[in-house]
């Protein structure tokens, strides 16, 4: 076999400089976009931790949701045992469209994206909703907002699922593999959160209650005044 040739050598060294530098660039890449995703999941923790009231958090974190996966839009949708559909708990966009009309933008469990991550208990990556089925139209037609492209993540607690975070249109490009890894991510610090959150709202209440009763049953003891009997206990 003959000895290779000095040009030869040459491209063989070039062609290996050449894979180790895509090798390189991929790593700082890849180490790149952890510490990003590391840096959104603190600022999310931080906000979490330095409130407990529920919609005041998850204004905080549905920005961060949109700053991260540069979205127009992003939400928190939530599952009413009541009317068995799903209903925006908080919303936020760009252009301020769908936050005014939350309240009328409800998400039925068949037919809809969101419905089918909440039954299923999986993420959905829709690049193109025209071509999805399970798209719900009567959202767009309601709102007058655009949805081309979603991103949806169930909410989870210990115990079952609790709704659906939603991001919409992200800007520049397609939903990715690692925004979806990341969306998910942040869906179990906010459903951790919205427990803890509910639970307070739940202790607080007792709280007010048991103090409201101890309060009555003071004044039904001290005083025989009826009229101030009645005041006290209004």
């Amino acid at each position: 076999m003959s000895k290779p040739t000095y040009e030869q050598l040459e491209r063989r060294v070039k062609a290996l400089e050449k894979i180790a530098g895509d090798s390189i660039d991929s790593a700082m890449e890849f180490q790149h976009h952890e510490l990003f995703e590391l840096s959104i999941l603190c600022n999310v923790s931080q906000a979490l931790a330095t409130t407990m009231d529920l919609d005041e958090m998850l204004v905080i974190v549905i920005d961060e949701v949109n700053k991260a996966l540069l979205t127009e839009g992003a939400g928190v949708l939530l599952y009413d045992e009541n009317r068995g559909d799903l209903y925006w708990r908080q919303i936020r966009d760009a252009r301020k469209i769908l936050a005014p009309q939350s309240e009328a933008l409800r998400l039925p469990l068949e037919g809809s994206i969101a419905g089918w991550v909440f039954r299923h208990n999986k993420p959905a990556r829709v690049n193109d909703t025209s071509r999805d089925p399970r798209y719900y139209p009567e959202m767009t037609k309601k709102s007058g907002f655009q949805i081309r492209k979603v991103l949806q993540a169930p909410l989870n607690t210990r115990e079952k699922t609790i709704g659906v975070l939603m991001a919409m249109n992200k800007i520049g490009g397609d939903f990715t593999e690692l925004d979806e890894a990341l969306l998910s991510s942040m869906a179990g610090s906010i459903a951790l959160a919205l427990e803890n959150a509910t639970m307070y709202q739940k202790l607080k209440k007792s709280r007010d209650d048991l103090e409201m009763l101890y309060r009555s049953s003071m004044a039904l003891a001290t005083t025989m005044d009826l009229d101030h009997l009645l005041e006290v206990l209004m």
